[in-house]
């Protein structure tokens, strides 16, 4: 897993943390194509990313996609990437701490401030 982490870059000119996790295939089944080891390794990072930000309290993921997509076509990361970021903050759905996003080669995983906005509201 240390080898992995080397591997995420942190990009500093933005006003919220950015993580790069590099190429990662998506769509399920794309990813069902994968080598076991290459799914592995790419949900790690993921993973990795995704933890960081919810310690940091908020920022973004971005990953190019190593498979070709459009804008226009609807994809979804995999079901074992979600499974994966919806294991880290469960009972919550998905959406409660992620927004994604797709724009030309680039997917984006947002930690969603919304969670953020509630606790402050509410007081805890």
């Amino acid at each position: 897993m240390e080898l992995l982490a080397r591997s995420l870059h942190v990009e500093l000119p933005y006003p919220d943390v950015v993580i790069n996790v590099g190429k990662i295939t998506l769509g399920e089944k794309n990813r069902n194509k994968l080598t076991k080891v290459k799914k592995d390794e790419e949900r790690e990072k993921i993973i990795i990313a995704a933890c960081s930000l919810l310690n940091s309290g908020g920022g973004v993921i971005i990953m190019e996609m190593a498979n070709d997509c459009t804008e226009k076509m609807d994809i979804e990361m995999g079901l074992d990437l979600e499974n994966s970021l919806s294991d880290l903050i469960e009972p919550s759905p998905f959406h409660t701490y992620f927004e994604t996003s797709l724009k030309e080669k680039f997917y984006y995983i947002f930690r969603s401030e919304r969670v953020m906005d509630d606790i402050m509201t509410s007081g805890v």
